[in-house]
Order: C-alpha cells, then structure tokens, then sequence
C-alpha cells in the first residue's frame, strides 16, 4: 500500500502532467478563441446612413455616415448580418439589391439613439421610377439570391396609384415583380428571401400602387407589432392574384408568413 509521501507524489506528477498538457494545448486553444471572436465580430457589423449630410465615400461608421441604404448594404460581406442604422427620415431612390445579403434598417434620431416612440417614428418613404425598358418600378428591395431585409420602427409610406402615373407618364407599362415591396430582379433569379416589418406603422394609400411582394417565386414575410393608417389596406395587396382575405395557408408552396390572410 502507497504511503502518504508515495501519494503526495503521484498526485504532484499527475498535476505536472496535467499542467504540461494543458501548456502544450494552450496556443491552440487561445488561437481557436481568438478565431471564433473575430468570427463572431464579422458576422454582425454595423453602418450608419444620413440621408441629408452623409456621403457614400465615407466608411459609415457614426462619425462618417453613408448617404444610401445601397452603399451600406454593398459594404456588407455576404457572411454578416447588417444593422444599418439611419437617422431621420429616409426616401428611397432606387430599387435596393442585396444579392443575398441580410440587413436591418433601423431608424434612428438625432442623436443616433434609436427610436422607441411609435409616436417619433420616422417616415420611410417608398418611392418608384422608371426601370428596365422603361417600366413603371416601386423603389423597394430586390431579395434576389436569398437576400432578407427587416425593417424596423420606422412609418412606411406606400406609394399611391394616381402619384406614381403622374409622375411617370412616359412609362411603357409594369409588371408584378416591379412594383413589389419585396421582389426578385429576373425569372433566373428565383431563390428569393424575404422581408420583415416589425415595430412599424404602414401608411396604405387609397389607391396604393403595388404589392408588397413581388410575383410568384417562394417569400418569407412577416408583420410584427404593426399598425396601419391611411384609407387603404394590404388585404389584397400582398401577394399578386391573391384576392383580399385570402387565407395565407392555400399559398403555403410560395409563401411562408405570420398573417393569417392576405
């Protein structure tokens, strides 16, 4: 039988062998740790629009903001998770790609603090143009390639018919994927993603002019904590040839949603 020094001594060598192990496994271990924050720190970034005093030449960090949403998502690696952050109002000029990029846009005051009062929301104004060969094209988000867009705490102002053919009398006509909030670009680019509208409120124009998704092609959608104003509803508007209380599960094969019907 082992006495007590015997023990005292297999217990220091087995310490030894332990701490030797470990010292030989630890710049590995730290390595691996330091991959995985950096990692980590890659896969949410951040960037900062100012419509009104941004330029798309600065970096869009807080201090030097981007002017367009565009430029914040171009900057986003393809593996990140984007929250882009913009202060005050914001209109669109053009339709936003994210060839397969997820972003947040997300409002925010003055003082880049975001906005939490339903009441300060910002106005996130949809506007249109001519696209392609001269079509009538709603300036939303092309979620072409799996792409994901999420919209958050900010008025979002739909675009109203009689506007929209006001200002574009010369338009050769539109097509369902054009006037989509949400749509793909091009019939080869039909791994769509979806979009999401949390904490917002939706202004719908009497005669809104569009949908809020594209043609036919798979979607995720998603309404969150919303609310409405204006004399118009989405009902009907959601999804092209979906007539209004349609119940979301018969387009179960191309939609995925969390509203009950379109």
């Amino acid at each position: 039988m082992a006495t007590s020094t015997e023990q005292i001594n297999d217990l220091i060598g087995a310490y030894t062998d332990l701490k030797n192990t470990f010292e030989t496994k630890k710049s590995g271990i730290e390595t691996a740790l330091s991959a995985a924050a950096e990692a980590y720190s890659d896969f949410l970034v951040s960037f900062y629009v100012d419509q009104v005093t941004g330029n798309d030449a600065n970096p869009g960090t807080q201090a030097s903001p981007v002017k367009t949403i565009q430029r914040a998502i171009d900057m986003t690696p393809y593996t990140a998770l984007a929250d882009i952050r913009v202060r005050g109002a914001y209109t669109t000029t053009r339709r936003y790609k994210t060839m397969g990029r997820h972003v947040r846009i997300s409002a925010y005051d003055s003082e880049w603090v975001i906005v939490s009062d339903p009441a300060s929301y910002p106005a996130f104004t949809i506007s249109y143009g001519l696209g392609f060969n001269d079509i009538r094209e709603v300036w939303g988000f092309d979620i072409s390639w799996g792409g994901y867009i999420d919209l958050v705490r900010w008025n979002v102002k739909l675009p109203s018919e009689a506007a929209v053919l006001a200002a574009l009398p010369t338009a050769t006509g539109d097509n369902n994927r054009s006037i989509g909030l949400f749509s793909y670009g091009a019939s080869d680019r039909m791994e769509v993603g979806g979009g999401t509208i949390r904490y917002c409120n939706i202004d719908i124009p009497a005669d809104y002019y569009g949908n809020l998704l594209g043609d036919y092609g798979g979607y995720y959608l998603q309404l969150a904590n919303i609310t409405t104003s204006g004399a118009g509803t989405y009902g009907g508007s959601v999804l092209p040839g979906a007539a209004a209380a349609s119940p979301a599960s018969d387009y179960g094969h191309l939609l995925m949603t969390n509203i009950n019907t379109l």
